[in-house]
């Protein structure tokens, strides 16, 4: 299915879900004063080389100032491999005083490569390039065979280099990036707030270059302790990073369940989103014969599961991005699930 067709199909389930609760502050302004503005690209982004994050076309090194991370749980995409760079504006820091969403200076570039059967496909390039929230640009660059240059590919590209990889369209990049007040989704405090690997950005690392205008509590890492046993940690992580870009309570979609980490819903796993909006929450539709979200002890009657099982696209979860169910995620979910009381 194309890019299009999938986004058609995510916009006909969100029409047919109950409207979320109105925001004023949303709703008074034009449109254009909220969608990103993907039609004004900063110069020279026709071929990833030019967008700062590499020091030759083949990308066989990094240019100084670039900052390898790797965040705490991935979002799933088909088993690909990927690698993750961001660099801040000389002597800029993020203003994490809401540490749930964090703020970036304009300039701020991020980049994501994604690998397949061993080859480099593509690797998404966001930038900020104004003030308001959502001036953000996105574009996906292509690997040639010879893994020697990309290219900028703004009308997306279905089966990059004989793999079933898919470039995005680049107006399909709000699909997930549009529903937070920041679009940057996987460096965040809780995604960073682990030891990483070396040669890796952590929370501690960013501390101690001074990128954040307000620390989080704490010496070291964890300095903002998740709730619950190992398990419950596990499920709160993996619906954060799959589900909590759209199912959050800033999201301008209908949010229900609400399934991103937030720092006011920690202090034990029953005050968390993900326990209080599915287990034994009925479902605003049933499907496939389960009714409730997360049913205690019963993971094979749970929408939650269906959901992520599903290669429906109009009902898959995540609804972008992906061909194939999580194996991983659904262990995580399914064992979750059976150790509910």
């Amino acid at each position: 299915m194309s890019d299009a067709a999938v986004v058609d199909s995510v916009d006909a389930a969100n029409d047919a879900a109950p409207d979320a609760a109105p925001d004023p502050t949303i709703d008074a302004a034009p449109d254009a004063a909220i969608a990103p503005p993907f039609d004004a690209p900063p110069a020279q982004t026709d071929d990833l080389v030019t967008t700062g994050l590499c020091v030759d076309d083949a990308c066989t090194a990094t240019q100084p100032g670039v900052s390898a991370f790797e965040p705490r749980w991935h979002l799933w995409s088909d088993g690909e491999t990927k690698r993750r760079w961001i660099k801040l504006p000389a002597g800029a820091a993020i203003d994490t005083s809401n540490m749930d969403y964090w703020q970036f200076p304009i300039g701020t570039r991020l980049w994501k490569e994604f690998t397949r059967d061993g080859k480099r496909v593509e690797t998404r390039y966001l930038v900020r390039t104004g003030p308001r929230t959502t001036d953000w640009f996105f574009m996906g660059y292509e690997w040639n065979a010879a893994q020697t240059h990309a290219v900028a590919r703004p009308a997306g590209k279905q089966n990059v280099n004989g793999t079933p990889h898919d470039i995005p369209a680049q107006a399909t990049c709000r699909g997930c990036h549009a529903n937070n007040t920041t679009p940057v989704l996987g460096f965040s405090a809780f995604q960073l707030d682990y030891r990483a690997s070396p040669g890796a950005l952590d929370l501690d690392g960013a501390i101690a270059a001074g990128w954040l205008s307000q620390p989080p509590p704490g010496a070291t890492s964890p300095h903002l302790p998740l709730p619950g046993t190992a398990t419950d940690q596990a499920a709160l992580g993996y619906v954060h990073a799959n589900c909590g870009h759209c199912h959050n309570s800033d999201s301008q979609l209908t949010s229900h369940p609400m399934l991103r980490i937030e720092r006011a819903h920690t202090d034990a796993m029953a005050s968390t989103r993900l326990y209080q909006s599915t287990v034994d929450v009925l479902a605003r539709t049933s499907f496939e014969g389960a009714t409730i979200l997360a049913k205690p002890g019963d993971p094979d009657h749970s929408v939650l599961i269906m959901r992520t099982t599903t290669i429906d696209v109009p009902h898959r979860m995540p609804a972008l991005g992906i061909e194939t169910v999580d194996p991983d995620g659904q262990a995580v979910l399914r064992t979750w699930i059976t150790a509910l009381p």
